[in-house]
């Protein structure tokens, strides 16, 4: 009876590793079908990555590793599949000497950048893990990222796709960005530069971030979230001492720069067609007082920006403000950098003079939205005819907006969409 009993058991047993195995090989499936119609959409010729695979793999539990072929393990059955020529084929179960696992060292001055660290203690709800910067300091890596390359010195680049590479580009590569150091407040003061690239004094009360202005007896302030959402940046970054900047323009994800369809999402990639003009919002005001005000909603910029990582807790995703665009002057150091002489639009990342600490395109090709606001006056030489309050602009542009990196430029007029436009915008990511 007990034999009997054992094997009705290891029969069940086997039915349900099966079962498991069916089910898992179904996901592996799924997921390299999935990442390989969205090539074929894009025009890409090009092979399903183990980058490309775990961006499908989000939230199921299991990784990719390898090219020809493609070696996918689950977390906590150890299960194997390889994935060879699109078939997919169950490859064993990986032993406990082969699980690769990443622990933690204690930080100094001399440990290798992206090596993972002890988590500082006051990182208490961090979502990823703490990484060296190579400069003695601990980062934050958050979930869904991964250390491309460069340090401190050089500027430290991660991507949402793994085994990304810095010399990536085209629609294949993942979205790149570069940590920005605030080892205090000060960092975070808005101001003025030099022609040096030095900074100098505090801003004067024609610019506000966030945006909130008295003129007469009334307020102006921005959309209703906007106050919110600047404390919160502000907060996060001082308490990681940081955040990470788009290393590229946002961009559409096409490699062609003559065609322009409306896009739903943005990318931050190389030699993509960067975003060109777009709706964003102001104050008018003529010598009877204001005729129009739309500040009250948030510009396409603002809204592309927040939308694209809204699907991850670990960060968040903003349109670049005033005082972040600050310290990255301040770490970059070479903020006075204008732009080349140019009467085109070029794909992002094209100019290789045009480059700060692996940031591209900061003094050139588009002129960027900020969160920022200033006023613009207009006059016709003996008068002030109309006055606005608008968004500022930073950098500078192929075709002529803007002046050196740090410059500040309020933007008024730009209220339609120009295919061939050179003001375009960056995204920032803050550690939730």
């Amino acid at each position: 009876m007990l034999s009997g009993d054992n094997g009705i058991l290891q029969k069940a047993t086997t039915a349900k590793t099966e079962t498991e195995k069916s089910q898992e090989q179904e996901v592996v499936t799924l997921a390299y079908n999935s990442a390989l119609a969205k090539k074929v959409s894009n025009g890409d010729s090009t092979a399903v990555t183990d980058g490309d695979l775990n961006t499908e793999l989000t939230n199921q539990g299991a990784k990719a590793k390898g090219n020809n072929p493609i070696t996918v393990t689950f977390d906590v059955s150890k299960r194997q599949y390889t994935i060879d020529n699109g078939i997919v084929n169950f490859a064993g179960i990986k032993s406990d000497s082969d699980v690769e696992e990443d622990t933690p060292q204690e930080i100094t001055a001399s440990t290798p950048a992206g090596t993972v660290v002890i988590t500082p203690n006051n990182w208490t709800t961090l979502q990823g893990k703490a990484i060296s910067d190579g400069n003695g300091t601990a980062i934050p890596l958050p979930t869904g990222f991964f250390y491309v390359g460069g340090d401190y010195n050089t500027g430290l680049v991660i991507s949402d796709k793994e085994n990304d590479t810095m010399d990536a580009s085209g629609i294949s590569m993942g979205n790149q960005f570069v940590w920005i150091p605030v080892p205090n407040q000060e960092t975070l003061i808005r101001t003025e530069f030099d022609s040096n690239g030095s900074p100098m004094s505090v801003l004067s009360s024609d610019y506000s971030e966030p945006f909130n202005y008295t003129i007469g007896e009334k307020t102006y302030t921005g959309y209703s979230t906007e106050e919110s959402e600047y404390n919160s940046m502000r907060t996060q970054v001082l308490k990681y001492k940081g955040f990470y900047i788009g290393r590229y323009e946002s961009g559409l994800n096409q490699t062609t720069i003559d065609t322009w369809e409306d896009p739903e999402e943005i990318v931050c990639k190389k030699g993509v067609r960067p975003y060109g003009w777009a709706i964003m919002p102001k104050v008018e005001f003529d010598n009877n007082g204001v005729y129009e005000s739309s500040m009250n909603i948030k510009g396409i910029p603002v809204q592309l920006s927040q939308k694209m990582y809204s699907h991850l807790s670990s960060i968040t995703s903003t349109l670049s403000y005033g005082c972040q665009w600050d310290a990255m002057c301040r770490y970059i150091a070479d903020s006075n950098r204008e732009p080349e002489s140019s009467q085109d639009v070029n794909l992002t990342g094209s100019t290789n003079s045009d480059v700060s600490k692996h940031i591209y395109d900061l003094a050139g090709n588009c002129t960027e939205w900020t969160m920022e606001v200033g006023i613009v006056e207009l006059d016709d030489g003996e008068e002030i005819y109309e006055r606005d309050l608008c968004r500022v602009c930073r950098g500078g542009s192929n075709i002529g907006y803007g002046g050196g990196i740090s410059s500040r430029c309020p933007s008024t007029g730009m209220d339609v969409y120009n295919y061939d436009g050179d003001v375009g915008f960056r995204v920032s990511l803050y550690i939730n």
